[in-house]
């Protein structure tokens, strides 16, 4: 058993029982090199190697961190000095049909260059992505920019597929453009500043305020304690939407936290996380000025007296619906697919609705609905709710 792994896997599962099926992952033949994936740009090192067996890597069977190892080792390992080999990526909010004209076109013009066109349904941010592929770079920007020519205009998405790689200078780009990011960011940063990374958690349930709340201060934690995992408290509803609970688990894969999932109410759920992480002081949260409850709330309020002993922290309580939605769709963070199907705030599936705000008929006579961040008017965000004083996500 190799005593770096079996130290992780000990961490990580918080046992120290080697009996457990858990150490199997430790157990590793003396031989074999542990190489870790780094991320230079960010100066982080993965936390649990990639196994060499001579010419054999054995990757993570988990495909986003398979994807994650891949492309950390590519540059060093699997990369053949003599053979250059260029790619970019294109992204369409238009139908792989409706873009066939301008593709065939470029693809005509520029023979040097590969092309792959791929359909998606239900994206929240593209419906066509299109691959570029060539041994010269130039090659490859030279059909970008054709190509883009020859699309009809405004129909490019400036998407992001890995929102959290490099997500501190995206961040800061917007703090540069937009105050009440700034002011969420200084928040989230003073709270670090009076906090260890063990003494803080996210309250995440999946909806779009603790999502953008999540990424946040994953970002600043990160970037504060590199290797350091967000911890992060799902207080479960009796009866959570199958959309959501997929959410919730993508996401944890995707920021790696260290979620700890229990069932609701509210103050039951706190409890048990303090008694689970009983160092965590402070619980950063997804409330807005808009929400109910919430009007004599501060960025920085304790619970009260009869509640668990917490600092909660709300770095977006300034912001309003709209500029919640600009955030998470200027980054493109991926968020539940239930609000691209007219849900605008997110409850349980006994007590929560499309908006009827957002219901339009289509010419066979078919209700659908548009995405949530298309309301146009704030004060119905929660029409969708029975009983619509229940706090929204």
């Amino acid at each position: 058993m190799r005593p770096e792994i079996q130290k992780f896997v000990s961490e990580y599962f918080k046992t120290d029982d080697t009996s457990q099926p858990c150490f199997k992952l430790a157990q590793v033949p003396s031989t074999a090199q542990l190489v870790y994936a780094e991320d230079k740009t960010r100066g982080v090192r993965s936390r649990f190697p990639v196994v060499r067996m001579r010419n054999v890597y054995v990757l993570p069977g988990v495909p986003n961190l398979l994807e994650k190892a891949f492309l950390l080792l590519a540059k060093e390992y699997f990369v053949n000095p003599d053979s250059q080999f260029c790619c970019d990526e294109v992204y369409l909010w238009l139908d792989e049909v409706s873009a066939a004209t301008a593709l065939n076109q470029t693809v005509a013009e520029c023979p040097s260059v590969t092309f792959g066109s791929y359909p998606v349904l239900y994206h929240s941010y593209y419906k066509t992505r299109i691959t570029l592929e060539a041994t010269d770079m130039a090659a490859v920007q030279a059909a970008r920019a054709r190509l883009t020519e020859a699309l009809p205009s405004g129909t490019l998405v400036n998407y992001t597929p890995d929102p959290v790689t490099g997500a501190a200078r995206r961040l800061e780009g917007m703090t540069q453009r937009e105050e009440h990011v700034k002011e969420a960011v200084d928040i989230v940063n003073q709270c670090y500043d009076k906090y260890s990374p063990e003494e803080v958690c996210v309250c995440f349930n999946g909806g779009k305020d603790c999502t953008a709340v999540l990424h946040l201060a994953h970002t600043i934690q990160t970037g504060r304690h590199p290797g350091s995992r967000l911890r992060a408290v799902y207080i479960r509803e009796s009866k959570p939407f199958p959309a959501m609970e997929t959410f919730v688990e993508e996401t944890r894969v995707r920021y790696d936290l260290d979620l700890y999932i229990i069932g609701g109410p509210m103050k039951a759920g706190l409890h048990a996380m303090k008694e689970h992480w009983p160092e965590v002081k402070a619980c950063i949260m997804g409330t807005r000025q808009g929400d109910p409850y919430a009007e004599l709330m501060r960025p920085f309020q304790p619970t009260d007296s009869d509640w668990p002993q917490l600092m909660r922290v709300n770095p977006i309580l300034a912001w309003d619906y709209h500029q919640l939605w600009l955030f998470v769709r200027a980054l493109t963070l991926s968020y539940c697919s239930l609000y691209d199907k007219g849900y605008t705030s997110l409850g349980s599936v006994d007590n929560t609705l499309p908006n009827p705000a957002l219901q339009e008929t289509i010419g066979d006579g078919t209700v659908t609905y548009r995405p949530a961040y298309e309301l146009e008017d704030v004060t119905r965000e929660r029409d969708g709710r029975i009983g619509r004083r229940r706090r929204g996500s």
